[in-house]
């Protein structure tokens, strides 16, 4: 969350996008289209997407 680009509230609201993409079975980089900061922290770390 801290590292993100645009500090820790861009880190909590990517967290929390991730959160709530996950909970609805979205893909991250699907969510990432339309919420900025999660798109951001996929640019950093990459995103690893996991069957259920």
């Amino acid at each position: 969350i801290h590292g993100h680009p645009d500090g820790a509230i861009g880190g909590g609201k990517a967290f929390r996008a991730a959160i709530d993409a996950a909970l609805v079975g979205c893909p991250l980089r699907e969510a990432a289209k339309d919420n900025e900061a999660l798109q951001k922290a996929i640019d950093r770390w990459g995103a690893i997407e996991v069957e259920a």
